[in-house]
């Protein structure tokens, strides 16, 4: 039986728990694992160029900002009901979806304080974004389905475009995805029913142009990444017992990354080293393939059996390479970001 558990519940006091990274050369121990001041967790993402951590909380109405060794540097609330987040391309603004305020924000990275609000409409609760072309994209509710809009952030009167509604094409918000090496590609998957469908459309024109579609890629999309030469897309897909990877030109499925049961999270570092993560279903949560291989160079194991949950998009890598941050759940309801070390040329 599957087991799915939603992070709830107080944080109670730092926490430093042991990580273990398994690699065919020996044995080796995570940076540092720290209880996160938040009960809930839905995204996290890593600013490189202030190094940075980002985790959003949607129970807490806010996003955690952590520098790289983990420490918390600021918690940034009234973000209400925080939820997707994505960087400006020079990693200055941090977008943040705020469903519960039906808006989204833009948070200085510099100075951790919220700079102006953009308005989606009403009742629209946005949720996944990512930037591709010249535009902020957002998932959205509309009527009874999803639906992906946009913003136009770049321009001195940014315009809020709600894209094809209604289409019912998406039966819930799709996870959104692109990759700044094809900027004009935005990456959709569906994330609320199962199966649950991918689409790549064109933005060049400022509106999503389908170019390519697959019906099921394996049940519901959990995480997906763009790969770092923007011509292919991993996925974390409930239902099956391995990561895939399609081509983005035609959506065909041209690998997978035999992780086993239930994959959950995917990041994918600049170098293309991959990191897919599961939850809890086997002897490791974490397996990191590099580049062009679909044999893992190491395992990661969160902590002991009681302290291991890793959570839904939970994954993130620190741009050189050098580190990944993972963010779990455990059986305490506590929410932990740990910082495991790849500093050992395996990832590289």
């Amino acid at each position: 039986m599957r087991r799915r558990r939603l992070a709830g519940g107080t944080v109670l006091a730092a926490f430093a728990a042991s990580l273990t990274v398994l690699t065919g050369t020996g044995t080796a121990h995570a940076d540092s694992s720290t209880v996160l001041p938040v009960s809930s967790h839905w995204q996290t993402v890593a600013d490189s160029t202030h190094h940075h951590v980002y985790i959003s909380a949607p129970g807490s109405d806010a996003v955690v900002a952590t520098d790289f060794d983990g420490q918390v540097i600021k918690t940034i609330g009234q973000l209400d009901g925080a939820r997707g987040m994505a960087l400006s391309r020079d990693e200055n603004t941090l977008y943040v979806a705020l469903p519960e305020a039906d808006a989204i924000a833009a948070v200085d990275t510099s100075t951790l304080e919220e700079t102006r609000r953009f308005a989606t409409g009403d009742g629209t609760a946005p949720e996944s974004l990512a930037l591709a072309g010249d535009e902020l994209w957002f998932s959205y509710r509309a009527s009874w389905s999803g639906a992906i809009g946009s913003i136009s952030v770049g321009d001195p009167e940014p315009v809020v475009d709600p894209g094809n509604v209604p289409d019912f094409t998406w039966y819930g918000k799709p996870l959104l995805a692109s990759s700044p090496a094809s900027p004009d590609l935005l990456v959709a998957g569906e994330s609320e029913v199962s199966p649950g469908a991918l689409r790549v459309y064109d933005v060049t024109s400022g509106q999503t142009q389908e170019i390519a579609y697959n019906e099921n890629p394996g049940g519901t999309v959990e995480d997906l990444a763009v790969t770092p030469d923007g011509q292919s897309v991993v996925t974390a897909a409930d239902s099956v017992y391995y990561h895939q990877q399609f081509r983005l030109s035609d959506l065909t499925q041209t690998g997978q990354y035999d992780t086993g049961p239930y994959p959950t999270a995917v990041a994918i570092a600049p170098d293309g080293t991959v990191a897919a993560g599961i939850v809890a279903g086997g002897d490791s949560d974490i397996y990191v393939y590099p580049p062009g291989s679909t044999t893992p160079a190491r395992t990661v194991v969160l902590g002991s059996s009681s302290y291991r949950d890793l959570l839904r998009r939970g994954l993130a890598w620190a741009s050189d390479g050098s580190r990944l941050f993972a963010v779990r759940f455990t059986y305490q309801a506590q929410v932990i970001l740990d910082v495991v070390p790849m500093t050992d040329g395996v990832s590289r």
